[in-house]
């Protein structure tokens, strides 16, 4: 198989290379600009919704009543809203467990913006993003995504979930085998592993770590000991809790909202096929660690970016989960800093890294555009997102061969 290219993208010609080095500086200095000003923008607005808003902060009240009434005996049984398992509910409980909600809306806003901060400086450092100004691009693409906004307004996770997510999963990646290392990993996933529909594919990398029985024990008692501790405030056994917490979560995933696109669960939905989600799903799942064991040797951020277009569509999910695919856009930008000097992959990797970039920073209103122009904007989206997902997997089987190569 050639080499995929697009050379429309990134002229291989000597005089477009010397065109983007004389003007450099100010297109990234003007790309920084904008980012700067959406950045503000989204975020102004969403911590103040977070915060002082009455209404605001919708998903963050909806974990607040679960976390207090659970750990209060009141059964969750009849909530149909209440998707959470007991695990996660307990590892929420230290950030909206207090009694005063102001205080809880507070505390979530400065972890928040912890949260951000530690994905900046993850997407620079990990990027390979070289010179300032390269280096402010990447740092403000986390803080100007349009999923941005709506994961600070809501109060939703995603944010929380990423760090220790990819954290431990490039710790296990990076670091030999010990007993640090593994229990910073497992301690790591665990806290990521609060939203299942988001942890469960990236919790399949433990499989490929180097000695991985001991950390998947660790993260397996962890989570079983959260479990225990979490079911003591409730009454009837931990297998009953279990069930109907997933009997719960099972009718969350078939809903068919505005909100919801680009997934498994809202495909088979408009076609009367939600009995098949769960197949469908565990289907997806398993080809994704094919995947991943294939190219073990590729390098972790293609992998990674793959798992999260994965994630995006394996299960149900709101639009506030594309934060999910500032993965993959960190992937790209990487492979783009990776071929800098060479001619060979260069182009594709630029268009993909551009069209994913546009996806993650085009204006929130366009979803809200009457149809048929929304219902367009959110086709090309997902277009896009499988289109990278196709071109990471390519990158991947390449990275693998190139690694396997020089290792013999």
């Amino acid at each position: 198989m050639g080499k995929i290219d697009f050379p429309i993208v990134y002229s291989q010609n000597e005089s477009m290379k010397k065109r983007w080095q004389a003007h450099r500086k100010w297109v990234l200095a003007l790309l920084c600009f904008v980012l700067i000003v959406g950045a503000a923008q989204r975020l102004a607005d969403g911590f103040y919704e977070l915060i002082w808003k009455t209404d605001g902060a919708i998903d963050l009240n909806l974990r607040y009543q679960e976390v207090h009434q659970w750990f209060a005996s009141d059964s969750l049984a009849g909530d149909a809203i209440a998707v959470y398992p007991p695990a996660s509910l307990a590892v929420q409980w230290p950030f909206v467990g207090w009694e005063s909600w102001l205080l809880a809306r507070w505390l979530w806003a400065l972890t928040t913006a912890a949260a951000l901060a530690w994905l900046a400086y993850f997407a620079v450092k990990e990027s390979g993003a070289k010179g300032m100004w390269e280096r402010a691009v990447v740092a403000l693409l986390p803080l100007a995504v349009y999923t941005t906004r709506a994961v600070i307004v809501n109060g939703q996770l995603m944010l929380h979930l990423l760090p220790p997510l990819l954290g431990g999963v490039i710790l296990l990646d990076r670091r030999p085998s010990g007993w640090k290392r593994d229990l910073g990993a497992a301690g790591l996933l665990l806290l990521g592993a609060v939203k299942p529909t988001v942890a469960l594919p990236f919790l399949l990398f433990v499989l490929m770590a180097k000695r991985p029985v001991r950390p998947i024990l660790l993260i397996a008692s962890g989570y079983a000991a959260l479990t225990v501790v979490a079911s003591f405030f409730q009454s009837g056994p931990i297998l009953t809790q279990m069930l109907q917490w997933y009997g719960r979560s099972s009718r969350d995933t078939i809903l068919e909202l505005a909100q919801a696109h680009a997934n498994i669960h809202s495909w088979l939905g408009r076609f009367g096929l939600q009995g098949l989600n769960l197949p469908a799903s565990l289907l997806i799942l398993a080809l994704l660690g094919l995947l991943l064991y294939i190219y073990r040797r590729s390098d972790v951020w293609i992998r990674l970016g793959m798992a999260a277009v994965v994630v995006r569509f394996w299960s149900f999910h709101y639009r506030y989960d594309d934060m999910l695919l500032i993965i993959p856009l960190i992937a790209l930008i990487r492979l783009v800093m990776r071929t800098e000097g060479a001619t060979e992959g260069k182009g594709a990797a630029v268009l993909m890294m551009l069209l994913l970039g546009f996806s993650l920073l085009a204006p929130a209103r366009l979803m809200f555009l009457a149809k048929p122009w929304s219902s367009l904007f959110e086709s090309t989206q997902t277009l896009i997102w499988l289109a990278s997902l196709a071109y990471l997997v390519y990158r991947a089987r390449q990275d693998h061969l190139s690694t396997a190569a020089s290792a013999v």
